[in-house]
């Protein structure tokens, strides 16, 4: 599953717009220690210029470490 959706993001990140893959994984986020957000923030950053998406997929990787015992549907 996990090698799937890393596949998937990695197209995504090359043909469809720039919030399509940051969407997605910060769903899989939700589920997963999806740590692959951090690489995702990396390519679009290399793509579109910056250092704002790494910046974005770093401090939500770290928040939902601290956020997810406290979800209701996470168990």
């Amino acid at each position: 599953m996990r090698i799937i959706a890393d596949i998937i993001i990695f197209f995504c990140v090359f043909l469809t717009p720039w919030y399509m893959p940051l969407i997605f994984s910060l769903f899989l986020l939700v589920y997963f220690d999806f740590i692959e957000i951090i690489f995702v923030g990396a390519m679009i950053d290399a793509l579109y210029g910056g250092k704002l998406f790494v910046l974005l997929s770093a401090v939500a990787f770290i928040g939902f470490i601290f956020l997810k015992p406290r979800l209701a549907f996470y168990s």
